[in-house]
């Protein structure tokens, strides 16, 4: 089911034009900032042309709320939807592995990690090379196989600059990730920001709110 184009609009302003074959987006942002949402909507909208492969170490993959963005019309999008639920970093590890075998078969449209952050809350030295190594293979095969690839990610207050930084940092996220959206609030109000992307400006602030449909402009 295509997005009403209201939704479609919010969609596209949110991702600068929409989700890129060949590129890592990483959105990040703190709880309840529409994270996940933005996850299930690219996942409605590439089920509708193909397979979506869906890692969800959080558990957050709601078919309730795939119910309400397509509005009830579910069943066509859950067949083209993959559900990965790793529990340990291993489970996870062994999951992005088998990427290379899974993404080139039933014209793959999207794979989405969501969260990043979960098996890294608490990251040392060793963790950040493995971090980065994650994001690195994920860059590969969206690369190596021309699809979207969607992580989203949890962050901290950079003590040193005051700043919500996303889990890993800034240098380490931006090197891999060709686009990056933050989500954030000010006060009751939800915002995107597109923190870097290639074609479009980066640091617009977008104002939207969570519907049952997908996403509103504000």
């Amino acid at each position: 089911m295509a997005m009403a184009d209201k939704h479609a609009q919010a969609f596209q302003k949110i991702t600068g034009g929409g989700l890129i074959p060949g590129v890592l987006t990483q959105v990040y942002g703190p709880p309840a900032s529409g994270k996940t949402n933005l996850a299930l909507i690219a996942t409605v909208e590439c089920a509708r042309h193909g397979r979506v492969i869906y890692i969800d170490p959080e558990g957050g993959f709601s078919t309730q709320r795939l119910k309400q963005i397509t509005g009830g019309k579910i069943q066509e999008a859950l067949e083209n939807i993959l559900l990965v639920e790793p529990t340990t970093f291993q489970e996870q590890k062994k999951a992005l592995e088998k990427l290379d075998d899974l993404v080139p078969n039933k014209n793959t449209q999207l794979v989405v990690l969501d969260s990043v952050a979960l098996l890294y809350r608490v990251l040392e030295e060793k963790d950040i090379k493995e971090y980065g190594r994650m994001l690195a293979q994920l860059l590969r095969i969206a690369r190596k196989h021309e699809v979207r690839v969607m992580l989203t990610n949890q962050v901290y207050t950079n003590t040193d600059t005051n700043r919500i930084t996303p889990v890993g940092g800034d240098q380490i996220n931006s090197y891999w990730s060709k686009v990056i959206i933050e989500l954030g609030f000010e006060g009751n109000q939800r915002f995107a920001k597109i923190r870097k992307h290639q074609h479009e400006k980066s640091d617009e602030t977008i104002r939207f709110k969570i519907v049952d449909e997908g996403f509103e402009l504000e």
